[in-house]
């Protein structure tokens, strides 16, 4: 025979897998319930049923020893598709279930079945009656049955919570990211107690769940933990904010780790703060791979030092400052060191650029900034220079340092070099400008008998807008050696 389905057996069936009870063991609990319906109401059978999509099966049956039926041949497939009790005082003479096996076999007379409606229509099953013999079940009788399924349904939606707790647990439980659940209170020291844990916030900590439940997430603070950051996170518990911040934690071995969390609130049903569960990675490989990153986007491959965009962020802050006599810039070319290459090989003349590059850090204060911008030219930031004859004595430094041989593998060389420089880098419009104006003194140094010029400070505090001229114009020639 057909079977009638409810219009939303779909949503149905998905409502009765969300609870985990299908061929699940026995339980007291709904035992106790068919066991008082058989008394109650003096049957040869009553069952807790669930119907799935191609059977009945019984969670609880008393009085009859099965487990489950195919759909076809279940009364409470029909029982299921209206809102009140189905009640069949004598199922021979009702068309439906006349030659039902189980009417035929003289096992079912009588059947009253009470939806276990989980609310908006989601009828997963019934509280059924069955006996072997006609008999009638009034109103009284069909209410007592509608509390008592009731009851079923509180159970099969503590079910369902538990079932959902679970497997939400084990999901946290085996999570890659590490996650904590503490307490809502004391905000104030030493803190909410943590509640749990589980086994990704052990590994990155170190420390055992055992150890940490009842403590306070504080315990993984020290001496590098910012305390900026903490004043950021309280105030957003404060306040019952979700958060995400990073610091400094330590692991029980003492060992320091940045750690990257995001914290939100739990409440309950009547909309209490009752936890904060946090969700954490530890990010120090991550961090140190982007330090890596940004190192190499800002400083030069072969000599380290500060490459050409790393130089003109320098330049931008010093030309930004108030003063007109904001610091002062150099620019050095190293003199004749094309030979250096074409006699030497260019393994040597990247020997030279690197032991230049090395000088320039030893002789050069710890505020000064020296940077390589292409080929043999290196240029140096003097934030607190204000005049040409303090420009000029750090230059002098250089050209008293670079009158040593350079030892190479090959062999110990001599260089010079051409200096150029500019005081009061906030004169200047643009960074090309200021490059420009020391590019053009240290060509005239380079070209004149003096290994240095300062240039003067631009007409009325302002630059020339020629810089056609400029390095930074347009991208130079990275040469090594």
């Amino acid at each position: 025979m057909d079977v009638p389905f409810p219009a939303n057996e779909d949503e149905r069936l998905a409502a009765l897998n969300q609870i985990g009870i299908l061929d699940t063991d026995p339980e007291a609990s709904f035992d106790r319930i068919t066991t008082l319906a058989q008394d109650l109401f003096d049957v040869s059978s009553a069952a807790v049923t669930l119907i799935d999509r191609d059977r009945q099966w019984f969670k609880s049956i008393c009085g009859w020893e099965i487990e489950e039926t195919d759909r076809e041949s279940s009364f409470c497939t029909y029982a299921i598709l209206d809102d009140g009790v189905m009640v069949v005082e004598d199922a021979t003479e009702d068309e439906r279930f006349a030659d039902n096996p189980f009417v035929t076999g003289e096992k079912i007379r009588f059947y009253a079945g009470a939806p276990l409606d989980m609310g908006d229509n989601l009828r997963l099953g019934t509280l059924c009656l069955t006996d072997e013999r006609p008999r009638s079940f009034g109103r009284a009788q069909q209410a007592r049955l509608t509390t008592l399924a009731d009851i079923v349904v509180d159970l099969l939606e503590v079910h369902r919570m538990t079932y959902q707790i679970g497997y939400l647990k084990s999901a946290l439980e085996e999570a890659e990211d590490a996650v904590v659940i503490t307490e809502a209170e004391p905000l104030e020291a030493p803190g909410p107690r943590i509640v749990w844990t589980n086994k990704a916030f052990s590994r990155m900590t170190g420390y055992e769940r055992g150890e940490l439940v009842g403590q306070t997430p504080r315990m993984l603070q020290g001496p590098e933990t910012d305390r900026s950051v903490l004043n950021k996170v309280r105030s957003a518990l404060e306040n019952e904010r979700a958060v995400h911040a990073e610091t400094v934690n330590y692991r029980k071995d003492g060992t320091p780790y940045v750690v990257s969390w995001h914290i939100a609130p739990v409440y309950s049903e009547t909309n209490e703060l009752t936890h904060w569960v946090s969700t954490q990675r530890d990010v120090t490989d991550q961090q140190k791979r982007e330090e890596r990153l940004k190192h190499k986007a800002m400083h030069d491959a072969l000599t380290n030092l500060p490459n050409r965009y790393a130089v003109q962020q320098d330049i931008r802050e010093l030309m930004q400052a108030r003063s007109d006599e904001s610091g002062a810039l150099l620019y050095l070319d190293l003199d004749d060191f094309k030979p250096i290459n074409d006699e030497h090989g260019h393994n040597t003349g990247d020997q030279v650029l690197v032991r230049t590059a090395e000088l320039l850090r030893t002789i050069t204060r710890g505020e000064d900034r020296v940077g390589r911008i292409g080929g043999d030219e290196f240029v140096i930031c003097l934030p607190d220079a204000t005049t040409a004859e303090e420009a000029r004595s750090v230059a002098d430094r250089i050209h008293k340092t670079l009158r040593f041989p350079i030892e190479t593998d090959r062999c110990d060389l001599r260089v010079s070099a051409s200096i150029g420089g500019v005081v009061g880098l906030s004169s200047y419009d643009t960074i090309d400008q200021a490059l420009h104006a020391a590019d053009m003194a240290m060509y005239e140094a380079k070209e004149g008998a003096q290994s240095t010029v300062i240039a003067d400070a631009p007409p009325s505090g302002r630059a020339s807008e020629d810089t056609h001229d400029s390095p930074m114009s347009a991208p130079a020639e990275m040469v090594s050696g």
